[in-house]
């Protein structure tokens, strides 16, 4: 599992595990909780961090994860036993002890360890459990303690997305290009740290994953219809050239013309399409090309066009084109291809 994905999950098991650990463990929510993170640990050991994004998006694992924090914390207060003795402040704190033992070692949380051991703090210094409690209270750490414990799950998501496959990538940057995924990050930073209460940050939290499951829903479609559906045929015959994979590119290209009234520069005048070739197509190849001579995206992009005037049999690229259908349609509205970064990088639902 790459270390990205396994500091955003242990992030998520830290926000339910002291939820889990003081629940029976035959509980159907924790159960179902549980469960969940299995299936995003076992989704995250067998793709990429942008693969992960993708599928856990397109499956709502954000947003059920989410979920559970409330579910959890109600299933709690159901079981809790009827007392004929004032808690004590160590007994209240137990939950706070065990989420603060199972914060992630290897991420930087700072800022919530820093509301727990306040927390702590207030816990030696007050002498029942209700004057605890208060204290809790009027510090308003209770919404602290999640949201700063969110917020930084955001932060440290949004640095490892970016920095994912810099190990290995053609030009030692990260090879995810996925603008909504970086708006999703920034905008749930900037939510948490505005919450005012526990409700209003778990209603903005869901609110942004669904409107960042749409958006990613929409890019990937984007990307497949109007860029894979001639780069996959265009980089096969590149490899294994075929009458059959000639005429697919070329199809590929008639369709890309006269549907989308884009040309090959056209295409890549669309910033959102330049830059993911540049990031996850070329920087994703690992280096593998440079034995080709091809060391730059510049590079790469001039190879394939090579490969699709070959396709052509020579005919121009210059194909009869209509630059006005080079729309879509995108949350209600038409827009210009070449506004669909920002778009993306800019959505919000009602």
């Amino acid at each position: 599992m790459e270390e990205g994905l396994r500091g955003l999950i242990d992030g998520y098991k830290a926000g339910i595990s002291p939820y889990i650990d003081l629940l029976p463990k035959e509980n159907k929510i924790a159960l179902e909780a549980e469960a969940l993170i299995r299936e995003m640990e076992e989704l995250a050991e067998k793709n990429s961090y942008t693969e992960f994004m993708e599928k856990a998006s397109a499956k709502d694992h954000f947003n059920r994860i989410i979920g559970y924090y409330s579910k959890l914390a109600l299933e709690q207060s159901k079981l809790s036993p009827r007392r004929t003795t004032i808690p004590t402040p160590s007994e209240i704190a137990k939950g706070y002890h065990l989420a603060y033992e199972s914060l992630p070692k290897d991420t930087n949380l700072s800022e919530t360890k820093k509301v727990y051991e306040r927390v702590f703090q207030l816990e030696k210094e007050s002498r029942t459990g209700p004057e605890f409690l208060c204290k809790l209270e009027e510090e308003n750490l209770f919404l602290e303690m999640s949201r700063s414990h969110l917020s930084e799950v955001m932060r440290n998501g949004l640095e490892k997305m970016l920095q994912s496959g810099s190990d290995f990538s053609s030009d030692g940057k990260g090879v995810i290009s996925n603008p909504q995924m970086e708006h999703y990050f920034q905008r749930m930073q900037k939510q948490m740290k505005e919450a005012g209460s526990l409700m209003e940050l778990e209603f903005n939290a869901l609110l942004r994953a669904e409107d960042s499951r749409f958006s990613n829903l929409w890019d990937n479609t984007f990307l497949n219809v109007v860029f894979n559906a001639l780069m996959n045929p265009l980089v096969s015959w590149r490899m294994n050239p075929s009458e059959k994979l000639r005429k697919e590119v070329e199809s590929a290209y008639l369709y890309l013309n006269e549907f989308w009234g884009l040309d090959w520069d056209g295409l890549f005048g669309i910033s959102r399409v330049s830059e993911f070739f540049e990031a996850t197509i070329f920087g994703g190849s690992g280096g593998q090309l440079k034995s080709q001579n091809i060391h730059s995206a510049t590079d790469l992009k001039k190879d394939l066009e090579t490969c699709l005037v070959k396709c052509l049999k020579g005919k121009s690229l210059l194909g009869d084109i209509d630059p006005a259908k080079a729309k879509v349609f995108f949350r209600g509205k038409e827009i210009q291809m070449k506004e669909i970064k920002h778009a993306l990088s800019d959505t919000k639902l009602p």
